[in-house]
């Protein structure tokens, strides 16, 4: 990815319906970083984007920002996001996965977890799966 690659990435987001306050500082913090680093980072390296599929990567962002949320120790957050990821996989998202965006209505957490779902790829279910993934990210708080 490029510095031409910028528009095309947000315009993308955009298209498929991610409007977060959190996303759009993610983008201007990893934008900054890459332009204030002249070349020594990818892009992709910026935006803190792990070597993995992109779904993955996506899906890892939205679980760490909906940790975010939780107050606490690395364990208590993934204790209380397991919690929340049961709850809204089984009462939430049957109701939601046909929609491009999340509902006007949804808290900042629901929109985490919805765009973690929205990526097709497994969610963990349990405290110990989720802490291996917000232990690896960085997220900016929504």
């Amino acid at each position: 990815m490029t510095a031409s690659s910028i528009p095309l990435v947000y315009s993308t987001l955009l298209a498929a319906g991610v409007d977060d306050p959190a996303v759009d500082e993610w983008l201007r913090v990893g934008v900054r970083t890459y332009l204030a680093e002249n070349g020594a980072l990818t892009l992709e390296q910026a935006l803190g984007l792990p070597r993995r599929r992109p779904a993955q990567a996506v899906r890892d962002f939205w679980l760490a920002a909906a940790a975010n949320h939780f107050s606490g120790s690395p364990w208590q957050r993934a204790d209380a996001l397991a919690v929340a990821v049961k709850n809204f996989s089984n009462r939430t998202w049957p109701s939601w996965r046909d929609h491009k965006a999340p509902p006007a209505y949804s808290d900042a957490l629901q929109r985490a977890l919805f765009h973690a779902h929205k990526t097709g790829l497994p969610i963990p279910a349990t405290p110990q799966g989720l802490l291996k993934i917000i232990a690896n990210q960085n997220p900016v708080s929504g």
